[in-house]
């Protein structure tokens, strides 16, 4: 579980990607919104952020998160999740995430939802 006062970014999420490699059930619990909001870009160099790929993960809980962790792991450009993955999300910020499952750039990772 993951749980803290202060914003997860981007690059945390990345550096539990590498430092646990095998994680299997992610919870996040954190209402701050993240600052560094860039869609596509690093905010240094201006280069590319990395998507981050949790390859052993079963199960996702961002129940008690705000709307941007939603789209950080719903956006195919910040996230790749895996097949059959477990998600549980609030399901009117979900709708308004996706554009009410029509948003291009979410459909990807949708579709690898088992249950949500």
């Amino acid at each position: 579980s993951l749980f803290d006062e202060r914003h997860f970014e981007h690059e945390f999420f990345l550096q539990i990607q590498k430092s646990f490699p095998l994680v299997e059930q992610l919870i996040v619990v954190n209402q701050q919104r993240q600052i560094n909001k860039k869609f596509g870009k690093a905010n240094d160099e201006n280069g590319d952020l990395s998507i981050i790929h949790y390859p052993y993960l079963k199960h996702l809980n961002l129940l008690n998160t705000c709307i941007d962790y939603h789209k950080q792991f719903l956006f195919d450009t910040k996230m790749c999740l895996t097949f059959h993955v477990r998600v549980y999300m609030n399901y009117e910020i979900v709708r308004k995430v996706t554009r009410n499952f029509r948003r291009n750039s979410t459909r990807s990772n949708c579709a690898k939802m088992n249950h949500a």
